[in-house]
């Protein structure tokens, strides 16, 4: 079995790769109508409960900028992504916004840095959570908040299980998916912890009748 070394470097090449052509890949092109619920679902979450007036925010795994628009509208934004041709677009798309390469195993920031972190449609390629939420922590200020949106386990569904197999050998995106004990556990640093389930089950939904479905989990320091 690869290393967690290997199978985060595979991961960061294959997004190397991808780079410009990511927002018109098979999968986010398939999955718009749900990324785009959840990003919905997201920013009215932290909307919800916004951690200060104008908080200062980090948008980790900020891929091509999909949030950076948001975001951007509710404090100060800072993006950060392993892979530097996923930073390079966001510096075409947002000049005026601040972009840094680095990896969430070890955040490019001081201590008490920000008000809010985000972390969507992203947790699912870290291979160390346990070490991505103690940085999580230590660059959040006290009282600052935390949001995750990751894909929730699918276990009764073999289709989803080969989708992965599929996705990490061709194209070499290695996804874990957990289920809500896992991040209760994972997500233990943290006060106030709230998960939800998103989309709902609902049998009239495509995504729901395959088992795909997101992990939102909301913390604070």
């Amino acid at each position: 079995m690869a290393s967690k070394a290997k199978i985060k470097e595979k991961t960061r090449r294959a997004y190397e790769k991808v780079g410009t052509e990511y927002d018109s890949w098979y999968w986010s092109k398939s999955s718009r109508e749900l990324r785009e619920g959840l990003r919905k679902k997201v920013i009215r979450t932290i909307k919800g409960s916004m951690p200060a007036k104008k908080p200062s925010i980090l948008d980790v795994g900020c891929g091509t900028g999909y949030l950076v628009s948001d975001l951007r509208e509710l404090g100060s934004y800072t993006g950060v992504d392993f892979a530097s041709e996923m930073i390079n677009v966001c510096k075409t798309r947002f000049p005026k916004e601040r972009f840094k390469l680095g990896d969430a195993d070890d955040l490019p920031f001081k201590e008490n840095s920000f008000d809010l972190i985000v972390c969507f449609w992203t947790f699912h390629h870290f291979t160390n959570p346990e070490r991505v939420m103690s940085e999580f922590r230590r660059v959040l200020k006290p009282g600052g908040k935390i949001i995750i949106a990751t894909f929730r386990k699918a276990s009764w569904n073999p289709l989803v299980w080969l989708a992965d197999a599929v996705s990490s050998g061709w194209y070499g995106f290695r996804t874990y998916r957990y289920d809500k004990s896992d991040f209760e556990a994972l997500m233990k640093p943290f006060n106030n912890l709230k998960l939800e389930i998103f989309p709902p089950m609902d049998l009239r939904s495509f995504w729901s009748r395959i088992g795909i479905a997101f992990i939102i989990a909301t913390g604070e320091k």
